[in-house]
């Protein structure tokens, strides 16, 4: 199939259900770093079939190009999707998966079983005073939640993410971006093109496992070469990808000392101050403030410091102001013409 008949194939649909998910700040905010954004009719394969503004985001989840964008006019609570894979096959030409497979596939990535609005009512101490007491983050993390409510917390493929985030480390995201491409790219397994690009399988430990720290190197991963080339021989030597994802299962104080084993998974300035006694204090410490899910609170209050998202929202907020002025300047002149109609009346009367 060609890839304009594959533009064909209708959306498929989630509905959230009010179940919040935003699109732009979950897939830009450090957490994945494979995803873009183009406007609908800026897509080669649609240019004679739309001529929508709308965002569509294109990534790769698992072996599929996957697209998203926001159902027109439903308030950002219906998702539609498109599933691409190797064979140009999208959504219901997929012989081997149904719909609902591919909504569990996102569902899962998106960790949609959790109600945000039960987890944000929670970390904004809506309702324990207590909590309020305890942190001063907490005034920080309500003004935050404003702008990033529909930030959710991805699920990614623990090999995945464990190399990104070795490419993350005193990184930016732009730079962490362009080391995770070429890591793709250079090992993984092309799955097709879309939209003048090609898509790639994020690599297996055997495709990693090739790598030199030369290689690296030469590809600009500087210091990070030998972590990477390191680690792809401890997972291995550990049980490889077996291994590496039984950990997902286990409790967090034993998933997290296997993970620290690791070479560049720990912070080196900070390993001869943090006693194991004193990280699971502070570890418990969180968990008292921000609950099971702390780690997703902290990715909230993380994606409030990335420069873009401030940017945006101080945007957001300058227009939000002038629309308030203008509310209330509204208001006003509705106040003064209410009064002048009460004069009015009352000279009426006593003219009378």
């Amino acid at each position: 199939m060609d890839n304009k008949n594959s533009s064909n194939q209708e959306w498929e649909c989630y509905q959230l259900n009010n179940n919040v998910l935003d699109l732009k700040k979950t897939l830009f905010s450090g957490q994945s770093f494979i995803w873009s954004e183009v406007k609908e009719k800026d897509i080669i394969e649609f240019k004679n079939e739309s001529t929508s503004e709308n965002l569509v985001y294109i990534g790769v989840i698992n072996k599929y190009i996957v697209l998203l964008r926001y159902k027109e006019f439903s308030n950002n609570n219906i998702i539609e999707f498109k599933f691409k894979n190797s064979n140009n096959l999208v959504n219901k030409e997929i012989v081997n998966q149904s719909e609902q497979d591919r909504l569990e596939i996102l569902k899962d990535y998106f960790n949609l079983k959790y109600d945000i609005n039960e987890l944000f009512s929670q970390w904004r101490a809506d309702s324990v005073k207590d909590l309020k007491q305890l942190h001063s983050l907490n005034s920080q993390f309500r003004e935050a939640s404003e702008s990033f409510k529909g930030l959710r917390l991805i699920k990614q493929n623990p090999l995945d993410c464990l190399f990104s985030f070795i490419c993350s480390q005193n990184n930016n995201i732009g730079r962490i971006s362009k080391m995770v491409k070429s890591l793709i790219t250079t090992y993984g397994t092309k799955i097709s093109d879309f939209n003048g690009q090609s898509y790639y399988q994020f690599p297996t430990l055997e495709q990693l496992s090739v790598a030199k720290e030369k290689d690296l190197n030469d590809m600009g991963f500087g210091y990070r070469s030998r972590y990477i080339v390191e680690s792809c021989k401890q997972v291995i030597a550990n049980g490889g990808e077996e291994w590496l994802n039984g950990l997902v299962s286990k409790p967090h104080t034993e998933s997290h000392k296997e993970l620290i084993s690791l070479m560049g998974k720990h912070l080196p300035n900070l390993k001869g101050t943090l006693s194991p006694k004193m990280y699971k204090h502070l570890n418990e410490f969180w968990e008292k403030i921000f609950g099971p899910q702390a780690g997703w609170a902290h990715t909230i209050l993380f994606a409030n410091e990335i420069s873009a998202f401030k940017n945006e929202n101080k945007e957001s907020n300058k227009k939000k102001t002038k629309k308030e002025k203008e509310e209330i300047k509204e208001e006003e002149e509705e106040e003064v013409k209410a009064e002048n109609k009460k004069v009015v009346n009352k000279r009426q009367k006593i003219t009378k």
